[in-house]
């Protein structure tokens, strides 16, 4: 079984057992004055918390 596909059984699973399904993407990028991105933060909010799962800072 691929992760990917583990991991959307679980997540479903997850929204079925506590009846939240409000889990979105949250992407954050800083631009410098040019509109280049120089910094980049991802993750997902779901049920009230938030996990940071990508940061880069060139």
């Amino acid at each position: 079984m691929e992760l990917s596909s583990l991991e959307d059984r679980l997540n479903r699973d997850n929204r079925r057992m506590i009846d939240r399904d409000d889990d979105r993407g949250l992407t954050f990028v800083i631009r410098d004055g040019a509109g280049h991105a120089v910094g980049v933060a991802a993750g997902y909010s779901w049920a009230g918390t938030s996990e940071l799962t990508l940061m880069w800072i060139d």
